[in-house]
């Protein structure tokens, strides 16, 4: 789990001149990524 979060910093580090317009599709996003690596826990 541990190396998932640092994944997810990493990546966030890498979107962070995102435009906050699209920050929606970055949940969607982060949301399917965790969903297809059957975290189920984080829903």
């Amino acid at each position: 789990m541990v190396v998932v979060m640092s994944q997810y910093y990493k990546f966030m580090n890498e979107c962070a001149e995102i435009d906050l317009n699209d920050l929606k599709d970055v949940l969607l996003i982060i949301k399917r990524y965790f969903k297809d690596s059957n975290y189920s826990d984080l829903d």
